[in-house]
Order: structure tokens, then sequence, then C-alpha cells
């Protein structure tokens, strides 16, 4: 499976880039993937983030398909 995964704020700082792919077969679910990018970047374990698929808040169990895209997202606040 190949996923697009577009990052914000000051995940950036920790990830070193705007935008990845993740390309693994083991991945199923938006929790899969986290399990994934956690391994390949450490420095995520201590930060706080929301995470989307295909621009919808999305759940640890929810399915992925093949180019979905995630976006790791910082909290924010409005006002």
């Amino acid at each position: 499976m190949v996923l697009h995964v577009r990052v914000f704020g000051m995940l950036q700082e920790c990830t070193g880039t705007t935008a990845l792919e993740l390309n693994d077969s083991s991945i199923a679910t938006v929790g899969d993937a986290d399990a994934v990018l956690r391994r390949r970047f450490p420095c995520l374990e201590h930060l706080t983030y929301r995470v989307s698929r295909n621009a919808h808040f999305a759940g640890r169990g929810q399915a992925l398909e093949d180019g979905d895209e995630l976006a790791l997202l910082p909290p924010f606040s409005g006002g």
C-alpha cells in the first residue's frame, strides 16, 4: 500500500520534511500507519498530533486504501 503523508507545523521539524510516502504492505489502518511513522521518526513519540485521512480527521482503527493522503496535524486553536 502506498500512502502520501503531509506533515504540518512543529512536526516538520521532527520529521525534517513537509511530505513523504509510505510504501508498506503491512499497513491496513490509520493506527498501523502511525506506528510505522513513529518507528521511522522516534521524536513523534513525544509529540501530540492528530491524523487526517483524505482531509477528514481519522481514528486509529479507520481502514486505509492505496493512494490515501494522510496529514499529521499538530494541536491548533482558532479565535
